[in-house]
C-alpha cells in the first residue's frame, strides 16, 4: 500500500510522514538500513509500514532514527501508530515489514463493511457459498469468485484462485512467505512440495509475482482447497476470512 511521494498536510496539525526519510542520500540511514538499503529504500518508502501521522510538519525531515523516536514518544495523539516503531532498536527492512502487517491486521479487524457489501453486490446463492472448511467436495465445480481480507476478486479455475491467493499472501507477510519457499513447503503428510523457490521440485509451478517463489498448481479442486486452508493456518488467519463461490460445470 503506497501514498505517494511527498509528506501529505492533512490539516495544519497532522502529517504523514516517513520513518525512512525520502532523501536517499542520507549517510546515517544507509549505516541504519545496511548493505540492501537502496534496494529497500526503493520497496518500502512509500508504504504502510514506514509511515505515520504526526504534528511535527517537517521536523522529522532527515533526523536519525533515535531522533525520530524522541519526538514520537512526545506525541501522544497518534501513541498506537506509534508505538510499534518506538518500541524498536532498529528500523530496517523486518521491521517495516512487521509493523505493516501490524497495521494491516488492526485495519482488517476494524473496517468489515466492505466484505458485506461486496457480498450483497455479488447477489450469488447461498448454496454456492463457502470456506475451506465447510467439507464440501468441489469435484465438478469451478470457482466464479473469492472474497479474501475483504478484497473480492473474480477468477475462472481452481489454479487462477490459488495463484491469486498465494500472491495475496505474499503481500500480506513477504517474510513469511519466503521462509515457507526457502522451507519447500509441504502440506502435513504430503508427499510433494507445494511452495518452493526451485520450481524444478514442482510439476506445474506458476511464479507468484516476480518473487522467484513458485507454487505448485497441478492439483485437483479439493487439493487446492487443502494447500490454502493450509496456508491460511500458516499465517494464523481465520478460515472465514476466506469466503468463495462455486458453480457446477
Amino acid at each position: 500500500m503506497s501514498f505517494g511521494k511527498e509528506s501529505v498536510n492533512i490539516n495544519s496539525a497532522i502529517t504523514i510522514e516517513h520513518i525512512m526519510p525520502q532523501n536517499s542520500n542520507n549517510i546515517e540511514w544507509q549505516k541504519e538500513i545496511g548493505r540492501d538499503y537502496y534496494e529497500v529504500y526503493n520497496k518500502y518508502l512509500h508504504t504502510l509500514g514506514n509511515l505515520t501521522l504526526t504534528g511535527f510538519n517537517s521536523e522529522l525531515s532527515d533526523k536519525n532514527f533515535n531522533d525520530k523516536k524522541a519526538l514520537l514518544l512526545t506525541n501522544s495523539k497518534f501513541a498506537y501508530l506509534n508505538s510499534n516503531i518506538v518500541n524498536k532498536k532498529t528500523w530496517n527492512e523486518k521491521t517495516i515489514v512487521e509493523r505493516a502487517q501490524q497495521l494491516a491486521q488492526k485495519l482488517i479487524k476494524e473496517f468489515r463493511l466492505p466484505t458485506i457489501l461486496a457480498e450483497v453486490a455479488m447477489n450469488t446463492n447461498k448454496e454456492n457459498k463457502h470456506t475451506v472448511f465447510d467439507g464440501t467436495n468441489f469435484t465438478n465445480t469451478k470457482p466464479a469468485s473469492f472474497i479474501f481480507l475483504s478484497e473480492k476478486i473474480d477468477v475462472s479455475s481452481y489454479r487462477e484462485m490459488l495463484l491469486k491467493i498465494c500472491e495475496m499472501f505474499y503481500s500480506l507477510d513477504t517474510v513469511k512467505m519466503c521462509g515457507l519457499a526457502h522451507s519447500n513447503y509441504s502440506l502435513k503428510k504430503a508427499s510433494k512440495f507445494s511452495l518452493s523457490y526451485d520450481q524444478e521440485i514442482l510439476r506445474t509451478p506458476l511464479e507468484i509475482f516476480d518473487s522467484g517463489i513458485f507454487v505448485e498448481t497441478n492439483l485437483n479442486s479439493n487439493s487446492a482447497i487443502r494447500l490454502i486452508r493450509g496456508l491460511i493456518d500458516e499465517f494464523d488467519l481465520s478460515y472465514d476470512d476466506l469466503i468463495f463461490y462455486t458453480l457446477n460445470k
